[in-house]
């Protein structure tokens, strides 16, 4: 599958989080856990392709104390999204209430 192009796997460092062009890869493996929230969306990123597969190892007694589990950087993911969408809805409907015509009423036909 690899030389065929049907599967890119990215073994590599910290340093493709950010400002290296990387192809789409089919699965992403992180050696250094994860440090924050941002190196782990930048990384994740890296996984564009569909049914992507994002893995992180980590060495516990070394990185507990510096590093963020999955868990807790995919419960933020979520939480960023789900804020972004929320604040996104908001910005929309601010700008809908503000124009001169915000019912239904001014798309009906006039007789």
């Amino acid at each position: 599958k690899l030389r065929r192009r049907e599967t890119n796997v990215l073994f590599a460092t910290s340093v493709v989080e950010e400002g290296v062009d990387v192809e789409a890869c089919s699965f992403i493996v992180s050696f250094d856990g994860i440090k924050t929230i941002k190196s782990y969306i930048q990384m994740k990123g890296r996984a564009r392709i569909k049914h992507a597969k994002f893995f992180v190892f980590s060495d516990e007694n070394k990185t507990a104390a510096k590093s963020i589990s999955l868990e807790n950087a995919q419960f933020m993911e979520r939480f960023i999204h789900q804020f972004i969408i929320t604040n996104e809805r908001k910005r929309v409907l601010e700008h809908l209430s503000s124009m001169p015509c915000h019912t239904s009423s001014c798309f009906e036909s006039e007789e």
